[in-house]
């Protein structure tokens, strides 16, 4: 009896093994090449690689769908294993048929002249909101499918890969959704209920400021139902007025921080100070309303290099009083730079070629189709995310939107750690293009508080031989005012600088700053560092890190240790309990980094890799 019994049970085992062995392979197989086909950029993406996808997950499906599959459903452990990836499978293939879905819209909108003459098709720009909430609505069941599959009963293998599934999901789920509230937002803002006057300050980040760089121009774009028309720029000299300069309403933190430097005033020269661009925005439209007597409904803050990403392809801008013309890949170059070779520097001549160069840019998006190109996009995409067009609706529910979508600018109050460095320039020069910035972040997380440390190093690499007007006396010296902007919540530590004179701290838009006039001759380099510890919650630590948009990216390098069994998501990579992260800070950068929360035997699992590692001494 015993031996049937026993030859019963390892027949039993032998069939579970064999079934086991047949779906990892044959499903395995599938979703291997699935995931193959989807591994690249999604902007590589096309109707053949989405469809081959396709394919690949129905097969899984019916394997999975199969008697096989079904015969181990009822086995503890396997059954599991089972139904979570048979569950992931089938809510995968409307994510692949929305995204299939989104790319032919894409490909039908693309054939057609989205942008006539200066006027916008809001009709096709609509038509995008559909496939984006469709795409929305399927990753959000994918990742619900991924976070409840996740049982006690689940291999710790298997486990990972629901948990890293569901982190990307959430991830394309957030894309999506901001791509859905753009394409909603596009319409009320560019005029189709009404006219919408909008002003645009061009900023020159050679000098800079908070927000960017100081003020050089300003104008107008008017949209009316989606056909833009550009209004007169004028150099922030001429809208001055005389003198004394009037005071403009402000909000109080501006005022308080910035007032004394005549920022709240149609001097126009420091209204960037502040790194809070809506509070720019509106001091801006306030000042340009005194000028002009223009109201407007939102503000555009540009550098070059955003100008350059909006320009068409091979769009160029004649220099006025000069025989130059430049192209869109040199036009920030010559602006940051060229431009004082060629005629000088506080001269009519020059401010009239800067603004010649801002009038014909916006001209040349205004009027060229290579608006909607996907390279255009992507271009303009970039600078939008490096800060380099920021933009600011005067209507809150569009400026909540522009905010989620990190389009506004927006300092805010932070939910966890968050830095920003913001240089102002002090020494009225160009230097700033010609500074390297190296921006470092370490910190050690455990279960109540995370101790954290930032670092700013900026290098003066000015050459010999600039015009005195970019070099300033003595030539070639940087005079900056390096500033750390860090969670409110957080408790200050050592403030270190290889600085003359510390400021603050200082406290603003739910951030306490820290900062240092920081002084390099060319060749020189300084460090301002500031620690602190910052309490973090049961849903563990974030970071968010923003750029202030330069001439040149700052280098980012991110170096967070958290206990082991936590898991990280976001940018970088992940080793051992620490997460890094090292490049160009041309975006906001988001780490988080939580307990894992497993369960059964992923947590059992979990324990016994802990415990094998620990030292037994």
């Amino acid at each position: 009896m015993r031996a049937k019994l026993l030859i019963a049970i390892v027949v039993v085992l032998l069939v579970v093994l064999g079934l086991s062995a047949y779906i990892a392979v044959a499903v395995g197989n599938e979703l291997y090449e699935a995931r193959a086909a989807l591994s690249g950029p999604a902007t590589d993406l096309d109707r053949a690689t989405l469809l081959d996808a396709r394919r690949h997950l129905v097969n899984a499906a019916e394997k999975l769908d199969g008697t096989a599959a079904s015969v181990l459903s009822v086995v503890p452990v396997a059954g599991h294993a089972v139904r979570a990836v048979e569950d992931v499978t089938e809510e995968t293939i409307p994510v692949v048929d929305a995204a299939d879905a989104l790319t032919r819209k894409l490909d039908a909108i693309r054939a057609l002249q989205v942008v006539e003459s200066g006027r916008i098709r809001l009709d096709l720009v609509g038509q995008l909101r559909g496939p984006l909430v469709r795409q929305t609505e399927a990753l959000a069941d994918l990742a619900d499918a991924a976070r409840e599959g996740r049982s006690g009963w689940l291999p710790p293998p298997l486990w990972d890969v629901l948990e890293d599934l569901e982190l990307r999901a959430r991830g394309y789920l957030t894309s999506a959704g901001r791509g859905s509230e753009v394409a909603g937002l596009a319409a009320s803002m560019l005029g189709q209920s009404g006219p919408r006057t909008y002003l645009v300050v061009l900023v020159n980040n050679a000098e800079l400021r908070g927000a960017g760089g100081i003020p050089s121009a300003a104008g107008t774009v008017t949209a009316v139902e989606g056909r833009l028309t550009l209004g007169r720029f004028r150099h922030t000299v001429d809208l001055r007025g005389p003198l004394p300069y009037e005071k403009v309403a402000a909000p109080a933190d501006f005022r308080r921080r910035f007032g004394f430097y005549s920022a709240d005033t149609t001097f126009w020269t420091n209204t960037t100070f502040s790194p809070d661009v809506p509070d720019v925005a509106l001091v801006a439209a306030r000042a340009f309303k005194k000028a002009t007597g223009t109201r407007v409904d939102g503000v555009l803050l540009v550098d070059p290099r955003g100008m350059a990403a909006l320009m068409p392809e091979g769009a160029g801008v004649r220099v006025a009083g000069t025989e130059i013309t430049v192209g869109r890949d040199e036009l920030p170059d010559y602006v940051y730079s060229g431009v004082y070779e060629d005629l000088g520097g506080a001269t009519p001549g020059r401010r009239r070629a800067l603004l010649a160069i801002g009038q014909q840019a916006f001209e040349s998006i205004l009027e060229g189709g290579g608006l909607i190109s996907s390279d255009t996009l992507a271009r303009a995409g970039a600078a939008v995310a490096g800060g380099h067009i920021r933009i600011v609706s005067f209507d809150p529910a569009e400026q909540a939107v522009l905010d989620r979508v990190d389009a506004g600018g927006d300092l805010g109050g932070s939910r966890g750690d968050s830095v920003l460095v913001a240089a102002q320039n002090f020494s009225a020069d160009k230097l700033d293009y010609w500074v390297h910035r190296d921006v470092r972040h370490s910190c050690t997380v455990d279960d109540e508080a995370a101790a954290c440390t930032t670092e700013v190093t900026l290098a003066n690499r000015a050459p010999e031989g600039l015009p005195r007007y970019v070099a300033g006396k003595p030539y070639g010296v940087v005079e900056d005012l390096v500033e750390v902007y860090v969670p409110e919540d957080a408790a200050l530590g050592l403030v270190e600088s290889d600085g003359h004179a510390q400021v603050g701290p200082d406290r603003q838009d739910g951030h306490h700053v820290v900062g240092s006039f920081l002084e390099l001759a060319p060749g020189d380099r300084q460090t301002l560092a500031v620690s602190y510890e910052l309490p973090i919650g049961p849903d563990g630590y974030a970071l968010e890190v923003t750029p202030q948009p330069l001439a040149r990216d700052a280098r980012l390098r991110v170096r967070v240790e958290a206990p082991r069994g936590w898991t990280f998501d976001g940018a970088g990579t992940e080793s051992d309990g620490v997460a890094s992260f090292s490049g160009a800070l041309d975006r906001t950068i988001r780490l988080t980094a939580r307990p894992a929360g497993r369960s059964g035997l992923a947590a059992f699992w979990e324990g016994l890799v802990r415990f094998w590692r620990e030292p037994v001494f």
